[in-house]
């Protein structure tokens, strides 16, 4: 009955405002000899590929670094369009009328293109065209369906080709392949002037112009938008095929309970005149074990669903999620437009994406959190993580709150905060998130590049007194310069984390963008990496409550994929408590768990074991009380050969009789006994 009722609102919702769907313009200025071009166009292009419907797009290429004859083919509606937006860099791009500069995050895009979608227009736009070899004709409507508050409206009109594609680059930037090129404004790049546009009116203009020679005819699109000159905002746009976006009524992140099935509401309205098709697909499927993804529709279940989309109609779906016993569980429903035909005919695979984000907060021992502001490097983490057979979830820095309300975030032994090199690094709510769970024993690792900078510097994002107070009682760390100059990383000779450890810095954000934070102790904090100008890089702080390592790097900077692997799992072990012996000798020739000391204890004590087998050896060690139930999980990991010191701490258990019990993979089992006095 509940989703039935979901499902009512929804088609409520879908024909209160079935004229009004925005769809949102995304012009670029771009140059074939600009290498930054090259550099950021990808990015852009994934991201209008993926949420093509949400935008459209054209493209200008500017006379500026150097040649590019994409631009001499339209040089005056190219420069005119450039200027229009007071551009002076390449490239740069602009949403709906807003300059908002250079393409760097596909993550403030799209976050760009939702607000703007969010907003209704109050017109509609249909365009009829003809193309053929030698001309291109289009009769543009525009329909107001609202009032229309701001002046002095134009009605502009471009023929794109959707991609033009060389043999070889035409210049210097190595580029080939360039979408949604600009080949004529029609009938300048003034457009037609739109005088009065009021609710009841449908007004429609007809535009032609002849083929030009390097111009190709079976791959060109029709766009039009109607923009105001006062304020630059583009108030809809369209192109000559119809398009679609999938709504998603549901929130950002799921919280599901362990081995759960879920079905979650989605619907695809045709706001067009023309019957449209579209092919819904899982991708992207990112998963701990035991979650499964289906799409469901008129009884239909399967992965992948053709559909057809009468115009006015709405087509619901369903995405069927089976959650596992605890981790997080990711995929992107993708509906690819299949009235796109592409170049001769093969389709460009646009169409539009929604990201499902669900996790089973419970039954994990390691929270990472993501804020590296949407640039994905936390799969840098995720792989390593599910190598090693971590009980883990994945969540983003703004959920956390969220997540809170939904489970004891103090079960978790430790929080890998992922901050990258986006700011600002911590928000008040991320201060007192991070505050409240190491003051009540929680266990951190801080990775990112510029976040002291960010917190002590009075120019950064997170420069306030309760950052600072959090960097200075649980991570004991005193910034000291905001650019090392370092390129290369060592471990200190005995560290538990750092030792035997060296790397060279990656530049993942460009070559000019390596700004490794140079650190020192501010009390007791241990150095963990030096910098091979000898400058520390990483600490690591003990107070005996919380263990905490701060980096003045982020992960993604670590070069190789071995060296992130050490770094990282030897980081996880001193902060949860487990410490590797160095051997100088032969390897243990037994497994065997030793006893603790001090027995009995109050309120910790270190428990000894030692693992014999070759290769990576999956470990479990666990707490249990007299009638058998766990109340600590202290290991579930695979380790190398060696021996090992595990610090459990009870100051939340009553005094009594423990046993802690030790077991493998291959077969090996062992109990102990210990006493705890308070």
């Amino acid at each position: 009955m509940r989703l039935f009722s979901v499902f009512i609102l929804l088609l409520l919702v879908a024909n209160l405002f079935p004229q009004t769907r925005r769809i949102v313009l995304l012009e670029e200025a771009t140059n074939a000899s600009c290498s930054p071009c090259a550099y950021y166009n990808p990015g852009l292009q994934k991201f209008y590929s993926q949420h093509f419907g949400g935008v459209i797009s054209v493209r200008y290429h500017a006379w500026w670094p150097g040649t590019d004859p994409m631009y001499l083919s339209a040089k005056d509606d190219c420069v005119n369009r450039i200027h229009y937006y007071n551009i002076n860099g390449v490239p740069n791009y602009v949403m709906d009328g807003r300059l908002e500069g250079v393409p760097a995050s596909q993550s403030a895009m799209e976050k760009q293109m939702k607000e703007r979608l969010a907003i209704p227009s109050p017109l509609k736009i249909h365009i009829k065209a003809t193309i053929t070899e030698d001309s291109v004709k289009a009769l543009v409507t525009v329909i107001p369906v609202d009032t229309v508050k701001t002046g002095k409206l134009y009605l502009r009109v471009a023929v794109t080709q959707r991609m033009v594609s060389y043999a070889s680059p035409p210049g210097s930037n190595g580029e080939k392949d360039f979408a949604e090129v600009l080949r004529k404004m029609l009938p300048n790049a003034m457009g037609t002037p739109l005088d009065s546009l009021s609710l009841g009116d449908t007004l429609s203009f007809a535009f032609a112009t002849p083929v030009k020679d390097d111009w190709d005819s079976g791959d060109l699109g029709v766009v039009a938008w109607v923009q105001s000159d006062l304020t630059k905002e583009v108030l809809q746009s369209a192109l000559h095929f119809p398009t679609t976006i999938i709504s998603d009524p549901n929130p950002e992140v799921n919280f599901l309970r362990a081995k759960q099935t879920r079905e979650i509401p989605y619907f695809i309205f045709n706001d067009t005149p023309d019957t449209v098709h579209v092919t819904l697909m899982l991708k992207d499927k990112s998963a701990a074990s035991g979650w499964d993804f289906k799409l469901k529709t008129n009884n239909v279940v399967g992965t992948e669903i053709p559909l057809e989309i009468l115009p006015g109609d709405t087509a619901y779906f369903y995405l069927q999620v089976q959650s596992g016993t605890g981790g997080t569980g990711n995929v992107t429903i993708f509906s690819e437009n299949d009235d796109d035909d592409g170049f001769y005919g093969e389709g460009y695979g646009y169409g539009y994406s929604v990201k499902f984000n669900g996790i089973v907060p419970q039954n994990a021992d390691i929270l990472l959190v993501d804020d590296d502001g949407g640039a994905s490097y936390q799969t840098n983490f995720t792989k390593i993580l599910d190598a090693h057979d971590y009980n883990y979830i994945c969540v983003e820095e703004a959920y956390l709150n969220d997540l809170a309300k939904n489970t004891n975030v103090n079960d978790y032994k430790l929080v890998i905060w992922n901050a990258s090199w986006a700011f600002p690094a911590f928000t008040p709510d991320d201060v007192q998130f991070l505050t409240d769970y190491l003051k009540n024993g929680g266990n951190a690792i801080v990775f990112g590049q510029d976040v002291a900078w960010d917190v002590f510097d009075s120019t950064g994002q997170s420069h306030f007194a309760q950052a600072q107070d959090l960097l200075k009682t649980y991570f004991d760390v005193q910034f000291l310069e905001d650019n090392s100059k370092g390129t290369k990383m060592f471990g200190f000779s005995g560290d538990p984390i750092g030792s035997g450890i060296s790397f060279d810095l990656a530049r993942p954000y460009g070559f000019n963008n390596l700004m490794p934070d140079a650190l020192q102790p501010l009390t007791q904090s241990q150095p963990v990496f030096k910098y091979n100008n000898d400058k520390i890089g990483a600490l690591r702080f003990d107070n005996g409550i919380s263990r905490t390592v701060f980096y003045g790097i982020s992960f993604e900077e670590i070069d190789g994929d071995a060296h992130r692997e050490d770094v990282l799992l030897h980081s996880i072990d001193w902060a949860t408590g487990v410490t590797a012996v160095e051997h100088s000798g032969a390897l243990p020739e037994h497994t065997a768990l030793l006893p603790n000391y001090p027995n009995p204890f109050n309120p910790q004590t270190d428990i000894h074991y030692v693992i014999a087998s070759s290769g990576k050896t999956m470990v479990d060690l666990a707490i249990y009380n007299v009638l058998g139930q766990k109340v600590k999980q202290l290991i579930h990991a695979r380790q190398a050969t060696g021996s090992y010191d595990v610090v459990f701490r009870a100051d939340h258990l009553p005094s009594g009789v423990y046993f802690y019990r030790l077991q493998t993979n291959d077969g090996f089992s062992a109990v102990r006994k210990m006493i705890l006095m308070k």
